[in-house]
């Protein structure tokens, strides 16, 4: 189950680019809840920019079935540029992407669309572009967390070949902003509204989109695009046949436009004069935290959005994801966490715009450390509500609290923490010269690992300190998943 080629060992600490993240925590855990696998992830795209080639793109399908039935997208960032790289990659053994695929054969013609088991036609090998197109169009929806274009961007470009229309889900504000996008001078109208009976009630946004009306039919009209469905916070909803998502809000720090052009994100969180708030002239930019289920297993995968720490932002709403996901974690349901690092400890925290650095995400994470150690040391359910409120007055702040690291000492062993949208590194160390490329040796190494190579020694430094258990994995683009 857990083949790795040699060729796909990773630089970082001998990490490898196919993690089995539930064979590692069964291995490790010691309580009776043992983790089923319930999901394959492909990372087409990890980072959070500048580099658009690798922006935040996941195709996520339950474990044990084919890339050519259906799956979802999460994220758009790279979508059909991140699917054709990672295909190049998988062909020269560089990657493990789609691997249970013969991607050295043809992709099934139009007329024999039964014969999916594993691509296996004997014809003549087809293009990157053929394969990359057959293969997207197996995908049955897409989900955005916010619409930066980082997030994004493959999706707008690829809206004018997405045909039949599918949909995109987002919470209502990230979709409208979506939305926005479209039937303007940035692009053409390609997509509609989907309304929800809550939707048409204004659940959420408190209004319905000024432009809604304007381009409702464009998807219909021109028979591609996207339908855009809105999700509810906190409201189970079915995505496929065999996976559901539930979205919960996360700050993303302040919207610069809101701000009067003085800055976003973290940026105003130290100043007396700029509150957070989610109303008024300080507008919360909102992201979303996605737990993904596989209806048929009960199995859980939880991917974060961009997002910052509750103690920049003022809120609770990563609180309100850690409750959830301890209750997932103690009943064996929740093996791995994708969640964002953007910046090293050298970025100051007034300039993280709505980010994690490694001291923010592990002070996150010995959150979620200390409510799992609460339930599993609360022996009756009916107990842990008043267990956690006790928790949620007293709520861990600081990096060198000594409490909360004993507290919740090896309360997530063996979780995985897979580590993305970390901003590249695209400034070499010193200037290069002419000599640097001109040489017959290689050139000056600028490329976006050097960031990864940072953040992931801080995060071991940390782990190394408090001892929570957890494993930490920096994606990759081209690392598959299973979980």
């Amino acid at each position: 189950m857990a083949f790795v080629d040699p060729a796909l060992q990773h630089a970082y600490d001998g990490q490898r680019l196919y993690v089995d993240a539930a064979a590692t925590l069964n291995s490790l855990r010691s309580a009776p809840q043992k983790s089923a696998h319930g999901f394959e992830i492909v990372c087409l795209g990890v980072g959070g920019g500048p580099l658009e080639t690798d922006c935040s793109c996941y195709a996520i399908k339950t474990w044990g079935t084919s890339w050519l039935d259906s799956y979802v997208v999460i994220e758009g960032g790279s979508w059909l540029g991140g699917m054709s790289r990672v295909l190049e990659l998988q062909a020269s053994h560089q990657c493990a992407g789609f691997g249970d695929l013969a991607l050295s054969s043809s992709p099934p013609s139009s007329a024999n669309v039964s014969n999916l088991s594993g691509w296996t036609s004997k014809a003549s090998s087809s293009s990157v572009s053929s394969k990359v197109g057959y293969l997207a169009s197996r995908a049955e929806a897409f989900l955005i967390s916010h619409a930066h274009l980082d997030h994004t961007y493959g999706l707008i470009l690829a809206s004018a070949v997405t045909s039949p229309p599918k949909p995109v889900y987002a919470l209502e504000s990230p979709l409208a902003a979506f939305e926005g996008i479209f039937g303007t001078g940035v692009w053409p109208s390609v997509v509609r509204r989907e309304q929800s009976p809550e939707f048409a009630r204004g659940v959420d946004a408190g209004t319905k989109p000024a432009r809604t009306a304007q381009i409702h039919n464009a998807a219909a009209d021109t028979g591609v695009g996207y339908v855009l469905r809105a999700l509810q916070p906190r409201r189970p909803q079915s995505l496929t046949k065999e996976i559901s998502v539930l979205a919960f809000e996360l700050s993303h720090g302040l919207c610069a436009a809101a701000c009067n052009g003085e800055g976003s994100g973290s940026a105003n969180i130290l100043a007396a004069d700029h509150p957070h708030t989610t109303s008024g002239p300080h507008e919360r930019l909102r992201s979303t935290a996605f737990f993904l289920t596989n209806v048929a297993t009960g199995q859980n995968l939880l991917l974060f959005g961009d997002v910052e720490t509750d103690r920049l932002s003022r809120t609770d709403l990563n609180y309100q994801v850690w409750m959830h996901a301890s209750e997932a974690i103690c009943q064996g349901r929740l093996s791995t966490i994708m969640i964002e690092c953007s910046f090293d400890s050298s970025q100051p925290e007034e300039l993280l715009f709505g980010h994690m650095n490694p001291a923010g995400l592990y002070e996150e994470l010995k959150v979620l450390a200390r409510l799992v150690a609460i339930r599993a040391n609360t022996e009756h359910a009916s107990r842990w509500d008043g267990a956690l409120q006790t928790h949620a007055l007293s709520r861990p702040t600081e990096m060198n609290d000594d409490h909360t690291a004993k507290r919740g000492a090896k309360a997530l062993q063996g979780l995985i923490v897979v580590v993305t949208h970390v901003k590249a590194s695209i400034s070499p160390a010193k200037r290069p010269s002419a000599d640097d490329f001109g040489a017959e040796h290689a050139p000056l190494e600028v490329g976006p690992h050097d960031m990864r190579d940072q953040i992931f020694r801080e995060l071991l430094a940390l782990e190394e300190k408090f001892g929570l258990g957890v494993r930490f994995v920096m994606a990759v683009q081209g690392m598959k998943i299973d979980c």
